[in-house]
């Protein structure tokens, strides 16, 4: 009897876990003669749990997640201001994306959580581009240093930048997140930009032995990364 409760209680539970799986990875629906060539790479690729950790643990919303956190803390301002610029940003800049993939996911509109059809990215990019946007508004409203607003601009700049060049072509968002963080913390603070720098390479390796990007695509993406972090000068200048 308590073993017919404790199933039913976790059986939705444990067939919900499993369609996410199948959402979360491409792999698992693409096919070799998939008409989509960035699913047949994939599908040509075995599975490496290295790479894919790799890519897990430098995901994008961890990334900016990392840059926000540390430009707050390391930015001169009084504690309320602080604390209030670091809440606002990551509603804005992680929660909201991170909310809008999970909505689009679940609504079809995107057919995994790395959205590997690089067609299905374009409403994405938009609707990303909307919460950076209205966090730089509500972050200029509330009157934030000129260093955490540059950080939102660059931020904003950088998906600008990937999001026109996914009109043509797929730039992987993975690298020109990682490349953006790596400029504009070594322009911040340094030690984290020297550690973003070094694991570039390493997440280069792993998003193209895994099969989720060509060689082109990751050095596209670490390009237009890099451009958008770098433009962090251009909004800082007094």
């Amino acid at each position: 009897m308590a073993m017919t409760v404790l199933d039913r209680l976790l059986h939705p539970g444990i067939e919900r876990a499993r369609r996410l799986m199948k959402i979360d990875d491409a792999r698992t629906t693409s096919t070799p003669d998939d008409p989509d060539p960035d699913l047949r790479r994939l599908a040509s690729r075995p599975a490496h749990h290295g790479s894919a950790l790799a890519g897990r643990i430098a995901s994008p919303p961890h990334i900016v997640s990392l840059v926000w956190t540390i430009t707050c803390l390391v930015t001169p301002t009084d504690p309320r201001t602080r604390l209030i610029c670091l809440t606002v940003g990551l509603i804005c800049l992680v929660a909201g994306p991170s909310l809008t993939l999970a909505v689009l996911l679940r609504s079809g509109s995107v057919s995994d959580e790395q959205v590997v059809r690089r067609t299905e990215r374009h409403r994405l990019y938009i609707l990303i581009l909307a919460w950076i946007g209205a966090g730089a508004l509500a972050l200029t409203g509330l009157g934030a240093p000129r260093q955490l607003l540059a950080v939102a601009a660059a931020m904003l700049t950088g998906v600008v930048l990937v999001a026109i060049t996914t009109l043509a072509t797929k730039a992987s968002l993975h690298l020109a997140v990682l490349a953006g963080a790596a400029v504009v913390l070594c322009l911040v603070w340094w030690p984290a930009g020297a550690l973003c720098a070094a694991a570039v390479p390493l997440l280069a390796w792993a998003r193209v032995d895994e099969g989720r990007h060509t060689r082109l695509q990751v050095l596209l993406g670490t390009a237009l990364g890099a451009l958008g972090g770098a433009s962090y000068l251009l909004y800082n200048i007094d």
